[in-house]
């Protein structure tokens, strides 16, 4: 029995083994999901490791949420009207680099319907560029382009700069230039993921998310692929958190996991923005552009995003990643 019980252990643990490095040895692209297959479908192998104890911790908050507050809706499934509700519609676009607004031009190229853009730009210098750029679009009904502090990122401009005119309208649609060249050659791809998911109007896609605000406060792209949900949580952003919380009243978040749009790019429903519009933020409140990469108010603000409708009982609608690989547990 002993000697049974010693080459279940060895072949145990050189099947782990090779299975690890077969994990380590994959592409971004597809590391994590190769890692969530192997911890859901082999976790008899990988039980008591540090990665697969806090893989199951973030299957365990999610699977919840998945479960109650949040809708993983493969768009491609929602049978709605083609024809354009008469919702208010705006668009915030952070334009940091001018470089990708061309590329931004053509996705509202084909917008729909009628809306408001709002563009907030740090450099004064490309006001008349972009204002040549945008007021072409053949739905816009007005242009506001503001050249904001760089402070806050892609969020303080929202909120410090346009918040109160955001009240105005029934749905906004949140997006930025972005880049991520902290985190290497993920940018591109990662921007393309999330403007094909929000602003492409294929098989009438617009109108779906449209639709989906009906019923939810929130609509964004399942987190992407490439990150990992191990990031997906308060981290050094936690006590900022909760002194937010506790400024609109709303319970303290638990620590670890938390439901946000990464990337901070998303459609909602305006109302789901009121408290933070409420705090009246000015860019003075916002941290110094110093490059960080976490621990700012910018980033409290884009996981509060998501606690906040969370909190208040009310659902958010993930857009399923097309991929059959991604990154969920």
């Amino acid at each position: 029995m002993d000697s049974i019980r010693k080459l279940y252990r060895r072949t145990r643990n050189s099947t782990r083994h090779h299975l690890w490095t077969f994990w380590e040895r994959q592409p971004d692209s597809r590391k994590h999901a190769v890692r969530n297959l192997l911890f859901r479908y082999a976790s008899s192998l990988f039980y008591g490791t540090p990665p697969f104890e806090q893989w199951q911790k973030a299957k365990s908050y999610f699977d919840k949420l998945l479960s109650s507050q949040v809708d993983l809706i493969n768009i491609g499934n929602i049978h709605t009207s083609s024809k354009v509700k008469s919702n208010r519609l705006a668009i915030h676009a952070h334009i940091y680099y001018p470089e990708l607004a061309p590329e931004l031009a053509h996705y509202l190229s084909a917008f729909p319907c009628a809306y408001d853009l709002f563009i907030s730009t740090p450099f004064e210098q490309d006001y008349q560029t972009l204002t040549s750029l945008f007021s072409n679009s053949v739905t816009l009904d007005k242009l506001n382009i503001s050249v904001t502090p760089n402070r806050g990122r892609d969020l303080a401009p929202m909120f410090a700069q346009f918040g109160n005119q955001l009240l105005d309208y029934d749905y906004v649609c949140h997006i930025h230039t972005k880049k991520s060249l902290a985190t290497n050659s993920i940018g591109q791809v990662w921007r393309n993921y999330l403007w094909d998911g929000l602003l492409s109007n294929q098989e009438h896609r617009l109108q779906k998310i449209w639709h989906l605000l009906d019923t939810h406060a929130l609509v964004y792209p399942q987190k992407f692929h490439w990150i990992d949900v191990n990031n997906c949580q308060w981290g050094s952003n936690y006590s900022r958190g909760i002194d937010l919380c506790q400024k609109l009243d709303l319970n303290h978040p638990p620590d670890g996991f938390i439901e946000f749009p990464v990337g901070s790019m998303f459609w909602a429903r305006v109302d789901a923005l009121i408290s933070l519009i409420d705090l009246n933020l000015h860019f003075e409140d916002f941290d110094e552009e110093l490059g960080q990469t976490d621990n700012t108010l910018a980033h409290t603000l884009e996981r509060l995003i998501g606690y906040i409708p969370l909190a208040q009982g009310k659902r958010i609608a993930l857009l399923r990643n097309p991929l059959l690989l991604n990154h969920y547990p």
